[in-house]
């Protein structure tokens, strides 16, 4: 057994050194801060094509919230609560999705439907 319980440390010790260094699939890009609020069918617009939700207040301004990537991975019942969290990029990352370019600074905080 102390095989096993000093690889799993070195590992351990390996991820912690390669992070910044080194590319860690499959690590969260966005690290929950808080919870800003709960949101039910009637509150929202749901657009599964952009992947968003669309909130619109009683004066007519609208603000569109991301839903998170784990959860579009699912099925979305019409009826779906979403928690409105707020999210810090833990890492500067950039890539290419569906032909568009994006990119994220670490430290950029966003909201997430989830």
């Amino acid at each position: 057994m102390k095989t096993v319980e000093k690889q799993t440390s070195s590992l351990n010790d390996i991820f912690l050194k390669a992070e910044g260094f080194a590319k860690l699939y499959g690590k969260n890009l966005y690290e929950w801060l808080e919870d800003i609020g709960v949101v039910t069918a009637e509150d929202y617009k749901l657009n599964l094509e952009e992947g968003n939700i669309e909130l619109q207040d009683h004066t007519g301004v609208k603000l569109f919230i991301q839903i998170k990537s784990s959860v579009m991975d699912k099925l979305i019942d019409e009826n779906k609560v979403f928690t409105i969290g707020k999210f810090v990029a833990t890492r500067d990352e950039a890539g290419e999705y569906n032909g568009e370019s994006w990119s994220v600074a670490k430290g950029v905080i966003k909201l997430f439907a989830y």
